[in-house]
């Protein structure tokens, strides 16, 4: 994804809910594979602890897009990291992402004819 579609981050500090209603905005504009507006909401006392579960909602351009979030483990790395699983309502299709659907999967098209042409020749009498 571009560094042009994607959100602001929030700031390192910003609560969990705030954190993870980025991530998901940041999955809707993927899902998208274009510009649009954005918004997010997760409920506010949503927990970072593993087994957790609530429904977030996005919405792209007006769409509503209901997100049901697990929380998983926190990694071993890093204390403010923390896994989740996210499954959208719905997919987006949009006319920007099919183009680059299409033009990922399609080939230049070819300087060879498809077919040769022969001169003109009278009918046979």
């Amino acid at each position: 994804m571009s560094p042009d579609l994607e959100p602001d981050a929030p700031a390192e500090d910003a609560p969990f809910s705030r954190q993870l209603e980025h991530e998901l905005s940041v999955r809707t504009l993927k899902m998208a594979q274009d510009e649009g507006k954005t918004t997010a909401q997760c409920p506010s006392d949503i927990e970072s602890k593993t087994g957790k579960r609530a429904t977030c909602t996005t919405t792209y351009d007006g769409l509503k897009i209901s997100w049901d979030v697990t929380i998983g483990e926190k990694a071993a790395w890093s204390e403010n990291y923390v896994e989740y699983e996210a499954t959208p309502s719905t997919g987006i299709i949009t006319e920007a992402g099919v183009a680059k659907l299409l033009s990922a999967t399609t080939r230049a098209p070819s300087t060879t004819p498809c077919a040769t042409t022969s001169p003109r020749r009278p009918w046979p009498r």
